[in-house]
Protein backbone atom coordinates (compact mmCIF):
# COMPACT_ATOMS: atom_id res chain seq x y z
CA UNK A 1 0.00 0.00 0.00
CA UNK A 2 2.69 2.38 0.71
CA UNK A 3 4.61 1.58 -2.06
CA UNK A 4 1.57 2.04 -4.39
CA UNK A 5 0.64 5.57 -2.81
CA UNK A 6 3.86 6.68 -3.53
CA UNK A 7 4.27 5.95 -6.87
CA UNK A 8 1.04 7.25 -7.12
CA UNK A 9 2.53 10.93 -5.81
CA UNK A 10 6.17 10.90 -7.52
CA UNK A 11 3.92 10.36 -10.62
CA UNK A 12 2.84 14.21 -9.93
CA UNK A 13 5.68 15.91 -8.28
CA UNK A 14 9.47 15.82 -8.83
CA UNK A 15 11.06 16.14 -5.61
CA UNK A 16 14.97 14.69 -5.43
CA UNK A 17 13.90 13.70 -1.67
CA UNK A 18 10.62 11.68 -2.75
CA UNK A 19 12.88 9.75 -5.92
CA UNK A 20 15.06 8.68 -2.90
CA UNK A 21 11.62 7.15 -0.50
CA UNK A 22 10.49 5.93 -3.82
CA UNK A 23 13.58 4.01 -4.64
CA UNK A 24 14.06 2.04 -1.14
CA UNK A 25 10.53 1.12 -1.23
CA UNK A 26 10.17 -0.14 -5.02
CA UNK A 27 13.79 -2.00 -4.79
CA UNK A 28 12.52 -3.69 -1.43
CA UNK A 29 8.81 -4.33 -3.25
CA UNK A 30 10.51 -5.98 -6.19
CA UNK A 31 12.78 -8.37 -4.32
CA UNK A 32 10.77 -9.10 -1.83
CA UNK A 33 6.60 -8.36 -2.54
CA UNK A 34 6.12 -8.85 -6.02
CA UNK A 35 8.97 -9.25 -8.85
CA UNK A 36 6.74 -8.53 -11.60
CA UNK A 37 6.73 -4.77 -10.07
CA UNK A 38 9.15 -3.33 -12.18
CA UNK A 39 6.74 -4.79 -15.31
CA UNK A 40 4.09 -3.51 -13.86
CA UNK A 41 4.81 0.05 -12.86
CA UNK A 42 7.49 0.79 -15.62
CA UNK A 43 10.06 1.05 -12.93
CA UNK A 44 13.79 1.91 -13.31
CA UNK A 45 16.08 -0.86 -13.46
CA UNK A 46 17.55 -0.86 -10.00
CA UNK A 47 21.00 -0.38 -10.59
CA UNK A 48 20.12 2.61 -12.09
CA UNK A 49 17.98 3.60 -9.37
CA UNK A 50 20.70 3.06 -6.68
CA UNK A 51 23.45 5.50 -8.97
CA UNK A 52 20.63 8.09 -9.34
CA UNK A 53 20.36 8.07 -5.37
CA UNK A 54 24.29 7.88 -4.81
CA UNK A 55 24.12 11.35 -7.19
CA UNK A 56 21.51 12.66 -4.86
CA UNK A 57 23.46 12.39 -1.79
CA UNK A 58 26.51 13.25 -3.29
CA UNK A 59 24.71 16.67 -4.10
CA UNK A 60 23.22 17.43 -0.65
CA UNK A 61 25.83 16.56 1.61
CA UNK A 62 24.70 18.68 4.00
CA UNK A 63 21.12 17.28 4.17
CA UNK A 64 20.46 15.84 7.62
CA UNK A 65 17.82 13.64 6.50
CA UNK A 66 20.27 12.40 3.64
CA UNK A 67 22.50 11.12 6.53
CA UNK A 68 20.06 8.51 7.73
CA UNK A 69 18.64 7.21 4.35
CA UNK A 70 22.07 6.62 3.15
CA UNK A 71 21.75 3.86 5.07
CA UNK A 72 18.20 2.38 3.90
CA UNK A 73 19.74 2.69 0.37
CA UNK A 74 22.71 1.12 1.91
CA UNK A 75 20.53 -1.99 2.76
CA UNK A 76 18.59 -2.51 -0.20
CA UNK A 77 21.58 -2.53 -2.02
CA UNK A 78 23.05 -5.33 0.35
CA UNK A 79 19.80 -7.07 -0.53
CA UNK A 80 19.21 -6.25 -4.50
CA UNK A 81 22.82 -7.72 -4.94
CA UNK A 82 22.63 -11.15 -2.66
CA UNK A 83 19.17 -11.96 -4.12
CA UNK A 84 21.08 -12.03 -7.28
CA UNK A 85 23.73 -13.95 -6.44
CA UNK A 86 26.55 -11.53 -6.10
CA UNK A 87 27.47 -12.51 -3.18
CA UNK A 88 31.11 -10.57 -2.73
CA UNK A 89 29.48 -7.18 -3.77
CA UNK A 90 26.86 -8.04 -0.98
CA UNK A 91 29.32 -9.28 1.55
CA UNK A 92 31.38 -5.87 0.93
CA UNK A 93 28.23 -3.63 1.71
CA UNK A 94 27.22 -5.99 4.64
CA UNK A 95 30.41 -5.29 6.31
CA UNK A 96 29.74 -1.57 6.26
CA UNK A 97 26.34 -2.17 6.94
CA UNK A 98 26.45 -4.95 10.12
CA UNK A 99 27.24 -2.03 13.09
CA UNK A 100 24.21 -0.49 11.90
CA UNK A 101 21.64 -3.24 11.83
CA UNK A 102 20.70 -2.26 15.11
CA UNK A 103 19.69 1.10 14.11
CA UNK A 104 18.16 -0.43 11.08
CA UNK A 105 15.71 -2.57 12.91
CA UNK A 106 14.36 -0.01 15.47
CA UNK A 107 14.46 2.82 12.61
CA UNK A 108 13.09 2.08 9.10
CA UNK A 109 9.91 -0.54 9.28
CA UNK A 110 7.82 2.57 7.04
CA UNK A 111 10.10 2.08 4.64
CA UNK A 112 11.08 -1.86 4.22
CA UNK A 113 11.09 -4.56 6.26
CA UNK A 114 14.17 -4.42 8.18
CA UNK A 115 14.53 -7.49 10.01
CA UNK A 116 14.96 -9.20 6.60
CA UNK A 117 18.29 -8.68 6.89
CA UNK A 118 18.82 -10.51 9.63
CA UNK A 119 17.80 -13.60 7.32
CA UNK A 120 19.43 -12.68 5.06
CA UNK A 121 22.50 -12.13 6.31
CA UNK A 122 22.08 -16.22 7.68
CA UNK A 123 21.64 -17.24 4.72
CA UNK A 124 24.93 -15.78 3.28
CA UNK A 125 26.77 -17.04 5.79
CA UNK A 126 26.05 -20.30 6.28
CA UNK A 127 28.08 -22.93 4.86
CA UNK A 128 31.00 -20.27 5.63
CA UNK A 129 33.47 -20.13 8.51
CA UNK A 130 32.13 -16.21 9.00
CA UNK A 131 28.42 -18.00 10.62
CA UNK A 132 30.10 -19.55 13.72
CA UNK A 133 31.33 -16.67 14.99
CA UNK A 134 27.86 -15.06 15.03
CA UNK A 135 27.49 -15.48 18.64
CA UNK A 136 30.16 -13.61 20.15
CA UNK A 137 29.74 -10.77 17.52
CA UNK A 138 26.05 -10.50 18.51
CA UNK A 139 26.67 -10.35 21.94
CA UNK A 140 28.03 -6.91 21.48
CA UNK A 141 26.40 -5.41 18.49
CA UNK A 142 22.89 -5.88 20.38
CA UNK A 143 23.90 -5.13 23.84
CA UNK A 144 21.17 -3.41 25.28
CA UNK A 145 19.02 -3.98 22.06
CA UNK A 146 15.60 -3.74 22.52
CA UNK A 147 12.77 -4.12 20.06
CA UNK A 148 10.12 -1.14 20.65
CA UNK A 149 8.39 -1.38 17.30
CA UNK A 150 5.61 -2.96 18.44
CA UNK A 151 6.18 -5.74 14.88
CA UNK A 152 5.42 -8.95 15.45
CA UNK A 153 7.20 -10.47 12.66
CA UNK A 154 10.20 -8.82 13.41
CA UNK A 155 10.57 -9.74 16.75
CA UNK A 156 9.91 -13.48 15.64
CA UNK A 157 12.69 -13.03 13.17
CA UNK A 158 15.15 -11.32 15.79
CA UNK A 159 14.86 -14.14 18.65
CA UNK A 160 15.43 -16.85 15.44
CA UNK A 161 18.58 -15.21 14.20
CA UNK A 162 19.94 -14.88 17.50
CA UNK A 163 19.04 -19.01 18.98
CA UNK A 164 20.47 -19.91 15.54
CA UNK A 165 23.19 -18.12 16.01
CA UNK A 166 23.83 -19.70 18.91
CA UNK A 167 23.07 -22.86 17.46
CA UNK A 168 25.60 -22.61 15.15
CA UNK A 169 28.53 -21.89 18.02
CA UNK A 170 27.24 -25.40 19.44
CA UNK A 171 26.01 -23.30 22.75
CA UNK A 172 22.14 -25.09 22.35
CA UNK A 173 21.61 -23.85 25.90
CA UNK A 174 21.64 -19.94 24.71
CA UNK A 175 19.68 -21.01 21.37
CA UNK A 176 16.90 -22.60 23.74
CA UNK A 177 16.78 -19.93 25.69
CA UNK A 178 16.04 -17.31 22.92
CA UNK A 179 13.25 -19.39 21.38
CA UNK A 180 12.14 -19.56 24.86
CA UNK A 181 12.10 -16.08 25.47
CA UNK A 182 9.82 -15.40 22.19
CA UNK A 183 7.27 -18.01 23.28
CA UNK A 184 6.81 -15.75 26.22
CA UNK A 185 6.81 -12.78 24.41
CA UNK A 186 4.46 -13.77 21.51
CA UNK A 187 1.44 -15.10 21.04
CA UNK A 188 1.16 -17.44 18.64
CA UNK A 189 -2.50 -18.16 18.30
CA UNK A 190 -3.44 -16.97 15.11
CA UNK A 191 0.28 -17.72 13.18
CA UNK A 192 -0.07 -21.47 13.68
CA UNK A 193 2.57 -22.43 11.12
CA UNK A 194 5.55 -20.18 12.61
CA UNK A 195 4.22 -21.61 15.51
CA UNK A 196 5.59 -25.04 14.22
CA UNK A 197 8.82 -23.76 12.94
CA UNK A 198 9.39 -22.62 16.65
CA UNK A 199 8.43 -25.76 18.10
CA UNK A 200 10.33 -27.70 15.76
CA UNK A 201 13.73 -25.57 16.54
CA UNK A 202 13.44 -26.10 20.30
CA UNK A 203 12.53 -29.89 19.67
CA UNK A 204 15.49 -29.89 17.59
CA UNK A 205 17.99 -28.45 19.79
CA UNK A 206 17.26 -30.41 22.57
CA UNK A 207 17.88 -33.24 20.77
CA UNK A 208 21.13 -31.92 19.62
CA UNK A 209 21.52 -31.38 23.38
CA UNK A 210 20.50 -34.32 24.56
CA UNK A 211 17.96 -33.44 26.68
CA UNK A 212 15.59 -36.34 26.25
CA UNK A 213 12.69 -35.01 28.52
CA UNK A 214 12.83 -31.82 26.80
CA UNK A 215 12.99 -32.88 23.15
CA UNK A 216 10.45 -35.36 23.93
CA UNK A 217 8.05 -32.48 25.34
CA UNK A 218 8.60 -30.07 22.24
CA UNK A 219 8.46 -33.05 20.12
CA UNK A 220 4.46 -33.63 21.35
CA UNK A 221 3.72 -30.31 20.39
CA UNK A 222 5.21 -29.98 17.60
CA UNK A 223 3.22 -33.24 16.30
CA UNK A 224 0.16 -32.21 17.54
CA UNK A 225 0.16 -28.63 16.00
CA UNK A 226 0.89 -30.76 12.46
CA UNK A 227 -1.78 -32.43 12.96
CA UNK A 228 -4.04 -29.47 13.77
CA UNK A 229 -2.49 -27.80 10.54
CA UNK A 230 -2.95 -30.51 8.90
CA UNK A 231 0.16 -32.34 6.89
CA UNK A 232 -1.07 -31.48 3.08
CA UNK A 233 -0.14 -27.86 4.12
CA UNK A 234 3.33 -27.99 5.93
CA UNK A 235 5.23 -29.82 2.93
CA UNK A 236 9.05 -29.21 5.09
CA UNK A 237 7.31 -29.21 8.44
CA UNK A 238 6.24 -32.40 7.68
CA UNK A 239 9.41 -34.37 7.00
CA UNK A 240 10.97 -32.18 10.01
CA UNK A 241 8.72 -33.65 12.45
CA UNK A 242 9.42 -36.94 11.01
CA UNK A 243 13.17 -36.80 11.48
CA UNK A 244 12.88 -35.81 15.23
CA UNK A 245 10.45 -38.93 15.67
CA UNK A 246 13.36 -40.58 14.17
CA UNK A 247 15.53 -39.39 17.29
CA UNK A 248 12.53 -40.73 19.70
CA UNK A 249 12.84 -44.02 18.23
CA UNK A 250 14.06 -47.30 19.78
CA UNK A 251 14.75 -48.81 16.88
CA UNK A 252 18.45 -48.05 16.83
CA UNK A 253 19.46 -50.44 14.13
CA UNK A 254 17.76 -48.09 10.88
CA UNK A 255 18.09 -44.73 13.22
CA UNK A 256 20.40 -43.56 11.00
CA UNK A 257 19.86 -44.50 7.98
CA UNK A 258 16.18 -43.25 8.00
CA UNK A 259 17.63 -39.92 9.46
CA UNK A 260 19.73 -39.45 6.14
CA UNK A 261 17.24 -40.40 3.55
CA UNK A 262 14.97 -37.19 5.80
CA UNK A 263 17.66 -34.66 5.65
CA UNK A 264 18.29 -35.17 2.44
CA UNK A 265 14.90 -35.00 1.69
CA UNK A 266 14.89 -31.85 3.92
CA UNK A 267 18.39 -30.62 2.20
CA UNK A 268 16.46 -29.77 -0.96
CA UNK A 269 13.54 -27.62 0.12
CA UNK A 270 13.82 -24.18 -0.95
CA UNK A 271 12.98 -21.57 1.46
CA UNK A 272 10.00 -19.43 -0.52
CA UNK A 273 8.83 -16.98 3.54
CA UNK A 274 10.88 -17.51 6.52
CA UNK A 275 11.30 -20.66 7.72
CA UNK A 276 13.82 -21.13 10.04
CA UNK A 277 13.71 -24.96 10.20
CA UNK A 278 14.99 -24.43 6.65
CA UNK A 279 18.27 -22.17 7.83
CA UNK A 280 19.96 -25.33 9.54
CA UNK A 281 22.73 -26.60 7.51
CA UNK A 282 22.99 -30.45 7.59
CA UNK A 283 25.85 -30.71 8.97
CA UNK A 284 27.61 -34.01 10.25
CA UNK A 285 27.22 -33.46 13.84
CA UNK A 286 23.49 -33.18 13.00
CA UNK A 287 23.59 -36.70 11.71
CA UNK A 288 25.82 -37.97 14.27
CA UNK A 289 22.95 -37.07 16.96
CA UNK A 290 21.29 -40.60 15.06
CA UNK A 291 24.12 -42.71 15.83
CA UNK A 292 22.35 -44.07 19.03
Amino acid sequence: ALFEEMTNVCALYSSHRMFVYHSVLQIFHSLFVDEKAAETFSLQPVEDILKEAEIIFTNYESDSVYRHLHLLVEYVNFEYYLKFGVKRKAKSILASLDKSIPLLLLHYGNYTFPAQVLESKLKMLIGTPEVMELHYLNIDQFEGFEDKTGSIPAKIVYYVYRSLSSYYRSRYTDAYKWLFELTNEVSFKEHERISLEVKCLMSFLKLMQKDMDLFRQNLGSAQRLLRLIGKEESDHLTDFVKLLAVGNSDVKSTKKERAKKLIDKLSKYESKTFEPTLLIEWEPRVLARFEN
